[in-house]
């Protein structure tokens, strides 16, 4: 069992960060581009499962894309703002959707898909929070993660762009495969985005899957 663990305090940074950023976030034509690409790379790692939890859901991206192809779905952030703009974008289009401000209302719950994109971002050490994905998911169930390319020019850029604000870390997709591996989960499938070529791409994705006997 992999039980929630206390939020590092500096990601309150980053919680203050996008409730303040919430009433232009989905303005920006150059975030929404980036955000379309890693949508499209996620679709096409989808593993079959019912429920989901979009973890980090932000102004409702993933979590809107899930609903849409019949998954029953959670929408989780500590943003309360954005969190809200995932809330009535979903009231617009019509989809019966669980949005969870507070970690502590996720405890007691398991996913059979757990996705987090743009989370792992902010993490100097990715183990803590995939062992908290890993928690959230029922045993032989699947977490999918996003992180900036550290192999790619463009996710040192991001890193650039980003640092006067807010830290960024980014992963060489090979060592974030094998921390993946030493908290317990097996990875299954990569993709990039913002270009879809490996390993050109800003942001790397994998599929894993917790194991059935854990």
């Amino acid at each position: 069992m992999w039980p929630l663990r206390p939020r590092p305090p500096e990601l309150a940074r980053v919680v203050a960060h996008y409730n303040h950023r919430a009433r232009v976030y989905d303005r920006n034509l150059f975030t929404r581009f980036i955000g379309r690409a890693e949508l499209q790379a996620l679709l096409q790692l989808l593993p079959p499962a019912d429920q989901a939890l979009d973890y980090g859901c932000g102004s409702g991206r993933v979590a809107l894309a899930l609903a849409q192809r019949g998954y029953q779905v959670t929408a989780y952030d500590p943003a309360e703002r954005m969190l809200a703009l995932a809330r009535e974008k979903a009231r617009r289009a019509g989809l019966a959707m669980q949005f969870v401000p507070q970690r502590a209302l996720l405890a007691s719950q398991r996913f059979q898909l757990v996705t987090c994109v743009g989370v792992l971002d902010y993490y100097p050490s990715a183990a803590p929070l995939l062992r908290e994905l890993a928690g959230l998911t029922v045993p032989g169930g699947y977490l999918l993660i996003s992180a900036p390319n550290a192999l790619s020019p463009l996710g040192h850029a991001y890193r650039l762009l980003a640092s006067p604000q807010l830290p960024v870390h980014p992963r060489v997709p090979q060592a974030l495969w094998q921390e993946a591996q030493a908290v317990g989960l097996r990875p299954l499938a990569c993709r990039y985005a913002f270009p879809a070529l490996p390993p050109a791409g800003m942001t790397v994705l994998l599929l894993l899957q917790r194991p059935a006997g854990r």
